[in-house]
């Protein structure tokens, strides 16, 4: 009976290198073909984090590029190397989106192949192929080799400069070496760091006493092939390639990384405020700033082990380092590590994010080439070995199992939504008409400018820029609620607001397109009422969070249904609140009422007293179960909860409506009583209803009650 094959024997057919470089390059075709269906079949729509940039400014910048027109002024943060990539893939490809998802399917499959030769190289297959396995299994790795954003492009770049440098003995190496590097830069310009790696490869591997002039020579002469046409040609034009980084460095200085101009509230007519530069954050005290880089290293560590690789590929790697000293192996690796610290210095310039990191992951992962000694013979017990491979196996698992949940998430945050959104603002709206937005996806869509939503304190600061940048739609979804929460009330679209027309609108992921009219700025009625800007808010809130909307907008949910008389809805959301907390004193009483209201009068009785226990001084609860107690026969009782209600407030509305109840069961002299203290409140309070249904005047008291208590 065949039995399937145990540690010993994975063990052994991974010792032989025939065995690791066949399944090494396996594994690769694997990689390329599940990149490609993610790409093509799942990621339909950029998320609103890394490719906005593609929607935001690299698709416009390809198509500025086919047209033949250059701006330099668009490359002062990236270089113009990843819009190059994509004019010339996007020609080919059925659009730009696409285009840019194959670019960095192929970008990702390249630079893993290439580290998987390098690896090869140095230190064998067998440790090739577990650098490999957890380069390919990465979360951060996966994600970005899909992705419609420059992030894979770069890696592949520099990949493909160290393999040239560090894994080539071709004589035309160093050329293409700094070629390759130029390359990098002009995509990312902190790939800089890849010029001493190169220009010092020889001494790491020991093949020439010292670099040669020789040698210098070429790698500057293909750098400078690579970044001299275009540094020429920016400069003629006014423009330092990178000078965005230095003119507003403290944007990346920033070690929270939020800092967002767009995100700053804007005042009426006033411009987006400068970012500081260079000279503001370093030149008052490069003393202090250098001990603020200093203190990011544990941060971008503890970064780069949590968020980038994940704690278990995180020990593996730390397992793989001391295997490789053990065995006196490091040295091998030694023009990696060099390569990798340089990129990690570069990278504590700016705030962390695992974005950034991305190329460290290649780094990282080759210290798991120390695994590969427990695969080949050494003086390793043989029952160590199976527990260090194991742990192998494990953690790559383990880090599979991440990357899948990665993309789950990615598969359920993806805004489609706003592909419907830009097909209908395209079939409603003229050629060259504004929308704005957040984020560029809408524009991409339907073919239509964009212009940033700025962060204003009020829908008449946003008319006014509305009117100032001559925006004919308004574009706000579930996003915007985070980013705009002043405004989240848009999504609400039983708010009417004057000036803005539906134009089309989901529900599963919320988004809205207004058409903006003459009289937006205008405040609608129920803007000055605080009751009824909550309850829209609190709607809008719903929409996005669902079930998980917080306790105080479901409250405010509850009490408008019961405002309403929609007393189903109303119990649903008040049930709901006390579920979540059941010490919330207005969700019972809501709860209570709306029993109540569907004859329910048992539960009703245990949710009002529960109210009562909790909160005895709220009229409310003690109103409604003497109501009940007046239903079900018992007068006596019903004129005591109402008179303790009305010893325990002082709103008019509430004591008026105790007044009638005391009234209606012959109880003068508590009638007279509560008339007294109706006539003791001091003046400005709001007076008695002058008609109005006791129910009406009931639930009113909800919402004085829900005010006083701060549950809207």
């Amino acid at each position: 009976m065949n039995r399937a094959p145990g540690v010993s024997s994975v063990i052994a057919r991974l010792s032989q290198a025939s065995h690791a470089s066949r399944l090494g390059w396996t594994s690769i075709a694997l990689l390329a073909a599940a990149l490609t269906w993610l790409a093509l079949s799942r990621h339909t729509v950029g998320d609103y984090g890394a490719e906005s940039d593609f929607y935001g400014g690299y698709a416009e910048g390809a198509r500025a590029i086919q047209d033949g027109r250059w701006d330099a002024r668009r490359y002062v943060v990236v270089g113009p190397g990843y819009e190059v990539v994509l004019a010339v893939v996007g020609s080919l490809a059925p659009d730009f989106f696409t285009g840019a998802k194959l670019i960095s399917v192929a970008a990702a499959t390249g630079a893993a192949a290439l580290w998987f030769a390098l690896l090869t190289r140095l230190m064998g297959p067998v440790a090739g192929l577990w650098v490999l396995a957890f380069v390919i299994v990465n979360p951060s790795f996966l994600r970005y080799g899909t992705a419609a954003s420059t992030d894979m492009l770069a890696v592949f770049f520099q990949t493909a400069c160290l393999f040239a440098a560090l894994g080539s003995r071709r004589r035309w190496a160093p050329l293409l070496s700094g070629a390759l590097a130029g390359a990098a830069v002009l995509t990312r310009y902190s790939a800089l760091y890849l010029v001493p790696v190169i220009a010092l490869a020889p001494l790491w591997r020991r093949e020439e006493p010292r670099p040669s002039a020789q040698r210098w020579l070429a790698i500057a002469a293909g750098f400078l092939l690579a970044v001299a046409p275009w540094c020429a040609f920016s400069m003629s034009h006014g423009v330092i390639p990178g000078e965005g980084l230095v003119r507003g460095y403290a944007f990346y200085a920033d070690d929270h990384g939020a800092w967002n101009v767009q995100d700053d509230v804007r005042d009426e007519g006033a411009a987006f405020g400068a970012i500081p530069g260079w000279s503001s954050v370093v030149g008052a005290n490069p003393r202090a700033f250098l001990w603020s880089r200093l203190k990011q290293i544990p941060i971008h560590l503890g970064g780069d082990a949590r968020d980038l690789l994940g704690w278990p590929a995180a020990f593996a790697a730390v397992l793989g380092l001391v295997l490789l000293w053990r065995h006196r192996l490091e040295r091998r690796l030694l023009p990696i590590g060099v390569a990798g610290a340089l990129c990690f210095l570069t990278l504590l310039a700016a705030f962390y994010s695992a974005r950034y990191s991305l190329p460290m992951v290649l780094f990282y992962a080759s210290a798991t080439a120390g695994l590969g000694t427990v695969t080949a013979p050494t003086g390793i017990p043989i029952a160590v070995r199976r527990v260090l491979s194991a742990f192998g196996f494990a953690a790559i698992a383990l880090t599979l199992v991440l990357a899948v949940q990665v993309q789950n998430t990615m598969w359920r945050e993806a805004p489609r939504e706003v592909i419907a959104a830009g097909h209908a603002l395209e079939r409603v709206a003229a050629p060259g008409a504004t929308v704005i937005a957040r984020k560029g996806h809408i524009g991409y869509y339907s073919g239509r400018p964009v212009t940033p939503f700025p962060r204003v304190r009020n829908l008449r600061d946003l008319a006014s820029y509305a009117r100032e940048r001559r925006a004919e739609f308004l574009y706000f979804s579930w996003f915007e609620t985070q980013m705009r929460p002043e405004l989240a009330y848009l999504l609400d679209t039983t708010a009417a607001i004057p000036g803005l027309t539906v134009v089309h609108a989901t529900e599963k992921k919320p988004g809205v397109l207004y058409r903006i009219g003459a009289d937006f700025g205008r405040a609608p009625d129920w803007i000055a009422n605080d009751f009824q800007k909550s309850v829209h808010i609190a709607r809008a809130i719903a929409l996005v969070q669902g079930e998980q909307t917080p306790i105080a907008q479901r409250s405010v949910l509850a009490i408008d249904a019961l405002l309403h008389q929609q007393w189903a809805e109303a119990l649903q959301y008040a049930s709901s609140v006390t579920q979540s907390d059941p010490t919330h004193a207005l969700g019972w009483a809501v709860q209570g009422e709306a029993l109540r209201r569907l004859s329910r009068f048992d539960e009703a009785r245990l949710a009002f007293e529960r109210a009562i226990e909790l909160d005895p001084s709220d009229p409310a609860a003690k109103i409604g179960l003497g109501r009940i107690e007046l239903a079900v026969g018992n007068p006596n009782r019903a004129m005591h909860l109402w008179r303790a209600a009305a010893s325990a407030t002082d709103d008019v509305r509430t004591l008026d409506e105790i007044s009638r109840l005391l009234g209606a069961v012959a109880d003068s002299s508590g009638v007279h009583h509560v008339r007294k203290e109706i006539q003791r409140i001091e003046h400005g309070l709001e007076p008695p209803r002058a008609s109005g249904a006791q129910d009406g005047q009931r639930q009113g008291a909800l919402a004085a009650r829900a005010r006083r208590t701060g549950s809207l």
